[in-house]
């Protein structure tokens, strides 16, 4: 092994997993997307519908790509609290600067070695397929709730990426699908029927996209106020999964914009404004 590639090896890189795969068009992941925007699943997030041509070409976020370093970073979950939100807001800081930060960190320490390379760090804020390119990379499968799962990190992942102009990737062996036939314990556990037949959810009914995006409310939030686990709890790829206790014990009804902005800016709740957490938490009630 080249020092290069010890450097992307798992036991060096401060990932909980990371594989690299070579460039090539993403035309079939693509086409799955054209073929759920048809069906309107995307609901309000026409960011979706304005970014569909562009996720399939790699080269739309990063022109030189060659290969793509695909990380994975585990968090873990969260016991049960009231008001709910998403496990990722418990875990830490904001998981987009938390990766994007050690992304930039692999980069300088491949560039110790080749001074040439240059990359792009993208952490769910760029117009690719993240999903696809880590099934292409060997680090897991598609489930029926349509989120990534990995054998032993089940899905409560976070994935990152690191584009780089020069291709270092080699063969990968792609996982084969691993749930259960006929398990539906995803799709049992989603109160709104979000998740369809097909590994994909309808967003227009999804809790996360409701709390989280710029989604209506036309359907209940069943007491969550941002994000939504419920498809992954009983999951058993992550059964083994750590359990914490919420770090976020917040009185939502009495905090203020300014303590909301100064609390949680540089946190995962940070995504969302101070006047759609008050209008989850209306709305959970109301429901």
């Amino acid at each position: 092994m080249t020092n290069l590639m010890k450097i992307i090896d798992i036991s060096n890189s401060n990932f909980d997993d990371i594989a690299v795969v070579r460039y090539e068009m993403l035309d079939l992941e693509g086409e799955r997307l054209k073929c759920w925007l048809s069906r309107g699943m995307e609901g309000e997030l026409e960011y979706m519908r304005r970014s569909a041509d562009l996720r399939r070409d790699p080269r739309a976020v990063f022109a030189d790509v060659k290969s793509i370093i695909v990380t994975l970073t585990a968090i873990k979950k969260v016991k049960p609290h009231s008001p709910t939100l998403a496990a990722f807001a418990h875990n830490n800081p904001d998981y987009h600067i938390l990766i994007k930060n050690k992304l930039n960190l692999l980069l300088s320490n491949i560039r110790e070695i080749e001074p040439q390379i240059e990359g792009r760090a993208v952490v769910d804020s760029a117009p690719i397929f993240e999903k696809g390119l880590a099934v292409r990379a060997g680090l897991g499968w598609i489930g029926r709730n349509s989120l990534l799962i990995h054998p032993r990190l089940g899905s409560y992942t976070h994935i990152g990426l690191l584009l780089l102009n020069k291709d270092l990737s080699s063969e990968c062996q792609v996982i084969e699908d691993q749930c259960p036939k006929g398990c539906s314990i995803c799709k049992d556990n989603c109160p709104n029927g979000a998740i369809n037949g097909d590994r994909t959810v309808d967003c227009r009914k999804c809790i996360a996209a409701m709390t989280i995006e710029n989604c209506s409310d036309a359907y209940a939030l069943h007491n969550h106020i941002f994000g939504c686990d419920l498809c992954q709890q009983y999951c058993p790829y992550n059964s083994d999964i750590e359990e914490i206790e919420p770090t976020i014990k917040e009185d939502w009804s009495t905090i203020t914009k300014d303590s909301f902005r100064a609390k949680y800016r540089k946190t995962s709740l940070g995504r969302v404004s101070f006047e759609k957490i008050k209008n989850s938490l209306q709305c959970a009630k109301n429901q």
